[in-house]
């Protein structure tokens, strides 16, 4: 996710709004997604869908750092 994070941060077309809004979508959805599947095998699954919208979350914040915007 760095990565990408950092190609489109160099290409202009990261904005901190924009990853914010997807780490919460992101975030809603691996909750619901997590809600079905917490009894089976699937819930090691949504754990790691989670951690990815924690990660965009952190990119998100950098974003803002590096250029001073606010959300």
């Amino acid at each position: 996710l760095n990565n990408l994070f950092v190609t489109y941060l160099n290409q202009g077309l990261a904005s901190a709004e924009t990853y914010q809004r997807l780490a919460s979508d992101i975030t809603k959805a691996a909750g619901e997604i997590q809600g079905l599947l917490k009894e089976r095998e699937g819930h090691k699954l949504a754990g790691k869908i989670i951690k990815a919208a924690e990660e965009i979350r952190v990119l998100a914040g950098k974003f803002e750092a590096l250029t001073g915007w606010k959300i």
